[in-house]
């Protein structure tokens, strides 16, 4: 979510999002407090690193989900879908940085619209697409019969598309709303909120904050709450069931004292249902993981923009340790939108896994040229001492199969 400085006791509202890129707030202003005046100094040189450090993570992993077995995932689909609206925002978030510096691009009409439309537009879908797989986790946690059916790839494809297409209309009255305006006490043209939009773009602004902040929040929280909740049950179960069935899992003894044989198949099948069930079980390890570090960096920001509905602007104003809070939160907020890749390698061992795959996939070939070439020379000669097959060596090549 992008804030704006909707001031009431302004005949204008700017809608540069939040620092403000006017000279009344640069670093250098004397008026502010030292800690605004070191907090903004910090942003000034943050906002870039994130941005570059954030785009490129964002584009790692969209590569990694559609270039390895994660694709088979539904989840990667949310997660790159994610990855792509994160780097939007981050884009667009660069073009209003670019006025730190004097390249005053974003008060250019179309710009001005755009920017605005792409920050509204890409928040709302980046929260919902959080909503959505944790909606899909609680199902395929809470109600794992349905997962083959209910957590498929198209089905995935089809929310996704779903919300895109809703964000998209549901912010379109941005584009009207903004408009680069002639400011006579400054001299400066700003992206504004135009004069004749002001009522439909404050009410807008409350829609805005229920439709990203109360929905979705509540959504994750609870939805959050109960797959944890499931997940320590299931785990104390599991705890119970080893405890009492060890002897008769690790012994595999009938009532009669003989052992009880088992075909090749099953131990395949178990193995497949092990392994599937535990690539599920760290898969909705990550996405809490990510979902609630989600919900951390944006809170303190939903909360202060709650508190600007609640209070008067006079005295948030003239409040310079709220303007602090309101400056760090949006640090978070915006520091949200770079850091997946970081939380993906931290709480992901699949993405983990799959990542070294793609990075080393030039080391993987060049080691498997090599031993192609060395072990060539190495299979003529020994065809040539190679000896018939002996009942031995039959029997071995059987045991061998069937282990």
């Amino acid at each position: 979510m992008i804030y704006y400085n909707f001031s009431d006791s302004s005949s204008e509202r700017d809608l540069e999002p939040v620092p403000p890129m006017n000279d009344s707030n640069h670093p250098n202003d004397p008026t502010l407090s030292n800690e605004l005046h070191e907090i903004e100094i910090f942003e000034f040189y943050y906002t870039p690193i994130l941005i570059f450090l954030g785009t490129i993570g964002n584009a790692l992993s969209v590569y990694v989900f559609f270039k390895t077995k994660l694709k088979k995932l539904s989840s990667s689909y949310y997660l790159s879908a994610l990855a792509i609206s994160d780097s939007a925002f981050l884009l667009s978030l660069l073009v209003v940085w670019l006025s730190f510096v004097r390249v005053d691009i974003f008060n250019k009409d179309i710009i001005c619209q755009t920017i605005v439309y792409l920050t509204t537009f890409t928040s709302f879908l980046s929260i919902w697409l959080v909503a959505a797989f944790t909606v899909e986790r609680f199902v395929a946690v809470r109600y794992p019969l349905l997962r083959q059916s209910v957590c498929t790839t198209s089905r995935a494809k089809l929310m996704i598309g779903i919300m895109v297409v809703a964000s998209m209309m549901i912010y379109s009255p941005y584009l009207v709303f903004a408009k680069p305006v002639l400011v006579p006490e400054t001299g400066r043209v700003i992206c504004m909120i135009d004069n004749k939009w002001q009522f439909a773009a404050g009410v807008y602004n409350y829609v805005d904050t229920v439709l990203t902040f109360v929905l979705p929040v509540t959504t994750i929280v609870v939805l959050n709450g109960c797959i944890s909740r499931t997940i320590w049950q299931l785990a104390r179960v599991r705890r119970t069931m080893t405890t009492h069935g060890v002897t008769v899992q690790s012994g595999g003894v009938a009532g009669n004292g003989r052992a009880r044989g088992r075909r090749p198949g099953t131990f395949v099948r178990n193995n497949r249902l092990t392994s599937s069930q535990s690539t599920q079980n760290k898969v909705t390890k990550m996405l809490l993981f990510v979902s609630t570090i989600c919900l951390c960096f944006n809170l303190p920001s939903y909360v202060l923009r709650i508190l600007t509905y609640v209070l008067e602007n006079k005295v948030l104003e003239e409040n310079n340790h709220f303007k602090v809070l309101m400056q760090f939160s949006l640090i978070l907020s915006y520091t949200n939108y770079g850091i997946n890749f970081a939380l993906y390698c931290i709480s992901g061992q699949n993405f983990r896994k799959a990542l070294r795959s793609v990075l080393c996939t030039r080391c993987h070939r060049d080691d498997t040229t090599e031993s192609r070439t060395n072990s060539s020379g190495f299979s003529a000669t020994s065809r040539k001492r190679r000896a018939p097959f002996s009942t031995n060596n039959t029997q071995e090549m059987t045991l061998l199969n069937v282990l």
